[in-house]
């Protein structure tokens, strides 16, 4: 565990720093919200896999990647920026802080959200990133994150579309695992000297770790305390939403998520160059507490 929690480290203070000289500085509220929305704590878990994907290939110092790993930490916390507001999940606790709609308004949180997501796209054109590239990685990024990705993912929790164990595991799988999957495929975009059997091997284990890092947070939902998640405990379990805790039983959520890391670390033992810390990264989902 020394190994991956000194890597997790490295990687979120990497991302951190590099967000403070990206993110905008001026002293309007809007501004100000995105500093907030970003700086308000994070584990950074999907810059983190960025990193932890190119260090498999030996390419940790490549100056892209920084741009990548900022950029899915934008869009992700314009995700939670819009989840939190009164229309979709209402919630007015994040990362241990009032959520951005509580710290300012909902109006500032609509606007903050959509220049996060905005600026997200804005930082994969940057010139540390080789031109021909770039049309492909934003292709990549909006179809994860988009209208058959992480936002219709959204759409199916917001309307109860999750009754039956198909339609459970399609909704987990695109609001969680599309950015996930993201954050594995865009780093091997960048670098492409990646071998089409590594694609492969690479968008199966983030298939089965984003599935892993959902069941993860809805056990950790039922079972950790407010102060611990920085987050509203039970939360999934107020508004009625369908879990795997609430759709499986604990016991059973338990052996699914012990299952998918199980099938992570199965489908990247292939790998060419090794599993590298993508293996440990599968594991830390399993310790979790937050």
């Amino acid at each position: 565990m020394a190994k991956i929690s000194a890597f997790l480290s490295a990687s979120q203070i990497r991302v951190n720093a590099f967000l403070k000289t990206v993110l905008p500085r001026g002293d309007n509220q809007l501004h100000q919200a995105m500093r907030y929305a970003i700086g308000n704590g994070g584990k950074r878990i999907r810059p983190v896999l960025i990193y932890a994907a190119a260090d498999t290939f030996g390419q940790l110092a490549h100056p892209g990647l920084d741009y990548l790993a900022a950029a899915i930490e934008c869009m992700h916390s314009y995700s939670l920026v819009h989840d939190d507001l009164p229309a979709m999940d209402d919630d007015e606790l994040r990362r241990g802080m009032p959520s951005c709609h509580i710290e300012f308004d909902e109006a500032t949180a609509i606007l903050c959200g959509d220049a996060l997501q905005c600026f997200s796209f804005e930082l994969l054109s940057n010139s540390e990133i080789p031109s021909d590239r770039v049309a492909d990685l934003v292709r990549c990024f909006a179809r994860k994150s988009g209208f058959n990705g992480m936002a219709l993912g959204q759409h199916y929790d917001l309307v109860g579309r999750a009754n039956t164990e198909r339609e459970l595991l399609e909704m987990h799988t695109l609001k969680t695992g599309r950015l996930i999957e993201a954050a594995i495929e865009m780093p091997a975009i960048l670098l492409d000297q990646i071998s089409t059997h590594d694609h492969a091997v690479l968008n199966r284990y983030a298939k089965h770790l984003g599935l892993a890092f959902q069941i993860c947070d809805d056990i950790l939902d039922c079972t950790q305390s407010t102060e611990t998640l920085g987050k509203p405990a039970q939360s999934d379990m107020r508004n009625e939403k369908h879990t795997y805790v609430s759709f499986y039983g604990l016991d059973e959520a338990t052996r699914m998520l012990n299952h998918e890391v199980g099938q992570a670390k199965e489908a990247i033992a292939s790998l060419s160059s090794g599993p590298g810390m993508l293996n440990a990264i599968a594991d830390y989902f399993l310790l979790r507490t937050v």
